[in-house]
């Protein structure tokens, strides 16, 4: 976006700008990144073709749940990924329309799984615009207050790390 004199710059994230330059950076669909220990990995990234308009309606027709708009964005470009996948770990997989169906199919949900890593699921309600995070349990334990393209993001520049379990040190007194 273009700043003129006493402009502020749009902080809006978009899903789109994001996944591209994901794919700048990828080299047959993977990545060398070094996890927080300094290892350095090949990661494996995998996108399914994108969900067409009349999924998208149709979906909400059937469920009447609201998807956020940024993750709508990410499915009109993917109807699903798996990103970040480092030799047998799965990585990170982002949820198709159909896996977001066969959750509804089996429960009334108040919230709804999007992605998942083999720790955590990544869950969003149609009253809220964050994301909620639940362990393999179920309960949702956290709440961050940011949105599927704000966490799409910083998933991205972390390399696929837990940043949400990052605990920065605070600076004391001296």
């Amino acid at each position: 976006m273009k700043r003129e004199m006493g402009q502020t710059v749009n902080n809006h994230y978009r899903t789109v700008d994001i996944v591209q330059g994901l794919k700048k950076r990828l080299n047959h669909y993977s990545l060398v990144v070094p996890n927080v220990c300094g290892t350095w990995h090949v990661a494996r990234f995998t996108f399914h073709p994108p969900a067409t308009t009349d999924q998208l309606r149709a979906f909400y027709d059937e469920y009447k749940y609201i998807l956020h708009s940024d993750y709508i964005e990410f499915l009109k470009l993917h109807n699903g990924a798996t990103l970040f996948s480092i030799g047998t770990d799965a990585g990170i997989e982002i949820f198709s329309l159909a896996q977001l169906a066969e959750q509804l199919e089996r429960n009334s949900l108040h919230h709804l799984t999007i992605a998942r890593n083999p720790t955590t699921k990544f869950c969003i309600r149609d009253t809220a615009e964050g994301l909620y995070l639940a362990g393999h349990n179920g309960w949702v334990n956290t709440y961050l207050p940011i949105s599927f393209a704000q966490w799409l993001g910083h998933l991205i520049a972390a390399n696929g790390a837990d940043f949400w379990n990052w605990k920065i040190a605070q600076r004391t007194q001296a």
